[in-house]
């Protein structure tokens, strides 16, 4: 989950509580690459394009639109 709105809105993903739709950028990355997004946040260099069973990529550059989770409690 990545704080960017998806290249294909619909297919990324959303918040119940904040009432978001599933607009927002996913990428899959192994452990150590996860790890290493503290300290070296370009290391995901593409998000998923559409839904992950398509098996499409786009580039992480780019996502222009920030998509974040509403400033409300989410216990």
């Amino acid at each position: 989950m990545l704080p960017k709105k998806a290249p294909v809105l619909g297919t990324g993903w959303g918040c119940l509580v904040c009432g978001l739709p599933s607009d927002g950028a996913v990428a899959v990355a192994c452990d150590d690459c996860l790890a290493l997004m503290d300290t070296q946040p370009d290391v995901i260099k593409e998000v998923i394009y559409g839904y992950a069973s398509d098996k499409k990529r786009y580039s992480i550059a780019g996502l222009a639109e920030d998509f974040n989770h509403k400033n409300i409690p989410h216990d």
